[in-house]
């Protein structure tokens, strides 16, 4: 009787034993793998691109209208209408090397048909560079060419004169870039300083106040 006793109690320690262990890989099963935390640090700020440097452009050629107020050399004032061209190699980003001609037509009761042409030649800065809006300077020099028809009237026969002398120029102006070889310049102000006639008598020196608009074309690139 106690060997049987004894065995049930075997039994039941066995029994509770396996029945301990199945419930631990139960929970186990359920609960499944611990969970890792991931420590999030401060968020990085995207880094800035840097903007590529503007494109300084090989050749700039250019055609534009003009208007100007002119000093005749007989010292009255006309007003002239006409056109300008230039071309300009880019040395540098910030300067170039330009060549320019231009083109003046003014008429003026009893004092005839006048005409002006010069071809210039100089350095054209950027102190900004080149831009979508460029501003710029320049000083030319060179030779111009003044004519001068007046028509017979009141008795008086009719009169031509010409000369050829030394003009420089200096201007300013500002291009806005309107597409990749195209632009606008708006606009250009020179002042034109010539002294045609000089051989005669009290004939003062020349003062040419221009304005201009016109359009760009670019070339290239530096």
């Amino acid at each position: 009787m106690k060997k049987l006793v004894g065995l049930f109690v075997f039994a039941g320690m066995v029994a509770s034993a396996c029945f301990a262990q199945a419930q631990a890989q139960q929970g186990e099963s359920q609960s499944g793998p611990p969970i890792q935390v991931r420590k999030v640090g401060p968020r990085e700020a995207p880094k800035k691109k840097k903007r590529p440097p503007p494109e300084t452009p090989k050749i700039e050629l250019s055609a534009s209208g003009s208007f100007n107020r002119y000093t005749a050399p007989v010292g009255y004032y006309v007003d002239m209408t006409g056109w300008n061209a230039s071309g300009v190699y880019n040395i540098r980003r910030w300067a170039g090397a330009q060549i320019e001609a231009s083109g003046d037509y003014g008429k003026k009761a009893y004092f005839g048909k006048s005409s002006v042409y010069t071809l210039l030649v100089g350095p054209q800065l950027f102190p900004f560079r080149h831009h979508k809006i460029t501003p710029w300077g320049h000083f030319l020099f060179g030779e111009g060419y003044y004519r001068n028809s007046i028509p017979a009237f009141g008795g008086f026969q009719s009169q031509l004169n010409s000369d050829i002398a030394f003009v420089w120029e200096a201007g300013a102006g500002i291009d806005v870039n309107y597409k990749e070889h195209w632009g606008f310049r708006v606009p250009q102000f020179d002042y034109v300083a010539t002294r045609f006639l000089r051989t005669q008598a009290n004939q003062p020196a020349q003062a040419d106040y221009r304005l201009s608009v016109g359009i760009i074309y670019r070339i290239g690139k530096r």
